[in-house]
């Protein structure tokens, strides 16, 4: 039971860290972001949902299996947990891949911004006529 009731606690730590991932994702107004998020489109908004619902899936599913092991003995009650256990895997698996993606998005614009900032305009070089 304690090992099924420690499932439930990292469930609902990568449960909590895709919710971090996913309004960062969905929340933040750069051009590169709006870009992703409409070119994602439903499979984009599915794999945002999808981690959520693996967290919660094993979460739950380990009190299931912690309740089963008390009321019906150890293997059901272990073949749920095993089950909740790749939901979570599954899930914080899928969400280190979309954080990289992310990640990358945001490195992109930083050299973008960067590149931006040492660019040096044509105008700049050609010295100003002085008006008489």
């Amino acid at each position: 039971m304690s090992l099924a009731l420690g499932v439930a606690g990292v469930s609902a730590m990568v449960g909590g860290f895709a919710g971090v991932v996913v309004v960062f994702g969905l929340g933040t107004e750069h051009d590169r972001f709006r870009l992703l998020r409409r070119n994602g489109g439903s499979r984009l908004r599915a794999s945002w949902i999808s981690v959520v619902l693996s967290s919660f899936t094993g979460a739950f599913g380990a009190v299931v299996s912690a309740v089963m092991v008390v009321g019906f003995g150890v293997e059901p009650g272990m073949w749920v947990l095993e089950a909740c256990l790749l939901f979570t895997a599954h899930g914080a698996v899928r969400l280190t891949v979309l954080l990289a993606g992310l990640a990358r998005i945001v490195d992109e614009g930083d050299r973008d911004a960067d590149r931006q900032k040492r660019t040096v305009k044509s105008t700049d070089l050609i010295p100003k006529k002085p008006q008489a």
